[in-house]
């Protein structure tokens, strides 16, 4: 196991590298390409950030791939209108948010908690389900804490108790739950 550890952290620069460089790859940026290119972008985009967001699970890995810069990126993807690289990359910021205290941090600190605030009302429930997932974990934090406040976060979390998904009504209690804490975990 020790070695498969190894061999995955080794992994995580050339993917979160990978990763931001496709990120915005053909959006805008001059570059002509056909279709097929843009599915094959697609595909590797949606890969990457779901080979991150397997890897995240790992406490050591979370930390890298924070460390590695790939918040930003991971932040970039969920702006994405691709709801599979969306809810992959949304996957591994819960992940990082649950493992690694400096990333509960950063995520605040890198503007991504209003963007995923928008996403518990995503129309698509397992982007919903993940964007929960990270408030869940980003509510650790005492100041995540406030800030999720003032951006609306609790009338949302409310309303999703009715949702039609039993995984995104558990998720939004125990984010409410985590909404009310008093210290930091």
């Amino acid at each position: 196991p020790a070695a498969e550890e190894l061999r995955l952290l080794g992994a995580l620069k050339p993917l979160v590298h990978l990763l931001s460089k496709h990120v915005d790859a053909g959006r805008g940026n001059g570059a002509e390409s056909t279709a097929a290119e843009e599915d094959q972008l697609a595909v590797l985009r949606q890969n990457v950030a779901t080979a991150l967001f397997n890897a995240s699970g790992n406490p050591e890995a979370a930390t890298a791939i924070r460390e590695l810069g790939g918040l930003k990126t991971l932040g970039s993807c969920v702006n994405s209108r691709d709801k599979i690289l969306q809810a992959s990359a949304l996957g591994a910021l819960a992940n990082i948010a649950s493992k690694d205290k400096i990333g509960r941090v950063d995520i605040r600190e890198l503007d991504l908690l209003k963007r995923v605030v928008r996403l518990l009302e995503s129309r698509d429930i397992t982007v919903q389900l993940r964007a929960t997932d990270v408030i869940l974990n980003c509510a650790l934090d005492s100041e995540n804490r406030d800030a999720l406040r003032s951006l609306g976060a609790i009338a949302v979390l409310i309303a999703n108790l009715s949702s039609s998904s039993r995984d995104v009504q558990s998720d939004s209690m125990g984010a409410l739950m985590n909404m009310t804490a008093g210290d930091d975990h």
